[in-house]
């Protein structure tokens, strides 16, 4: 699969826009910790009027252990730099950038510049050395040893 790994581009292996779970910067904050409490992500897209307009990147455990401990919240002071690269990137050159940059999620963007998807850092070593099992997956295929 390495060898694989190398020929492919970003666009071959990333989460398109339309299927991104993102959050609105507007959102009560009530209601987004009520949402976040059931979500199995550790980091969403924030967007402003429309999801092509990503302001950052909400680390969720960080909002919800502000919420819980009661802090104010400014949603937009928590959020991480959005980062984005072309498409069209060699997914072997978009692992180096991320690991150099410590990046999880990064937004591609087709030649015009629009946003149409997503790679998280989980998505490339998936690529590499296949599934990858988490605190968020359902236990189908886990073995305890």
């Amino acid at each position: 699969s390495a060898m694989e790994f190398r020929d492919k581009l970003a666009q071959d292996i990333m989460v398109p826009m339309a299927q991104v779970v993102c959050v609105n910067v507007a959102t009560p904050i009530d209601e987004l910790a009520l949402r976040l409490q059931t979500e199995s992500h550790s980091r969403l897209p924030v967007y402003e009027k429309n999801k092509s307009n990503i302001v950052g990147i909400l680390p969720v455990n960080l909002f919800l252990s502000q919420y819980v401990a009661g802090k104010s919240i400014l949603l937009r002071k928590l959020l991480l730099k959005p980062y984005v690269f072309d498409s069209q990137t060699e997914i072997s050159v978009l692992l180096q950038r991320m690991r150099l940059n410590k990046l999880h999620m990064v937004f591609l963007t087709d030649e015009t510049k629009t946003k149409v998807g997503i790679i998280t850092m989980e998505d490339l070593l998936e690529e590499l050395v296949g599934d990858i099992q988490d605190e968020s997956d359902t236990g189908e295929g886990l073995q305890l040893q």
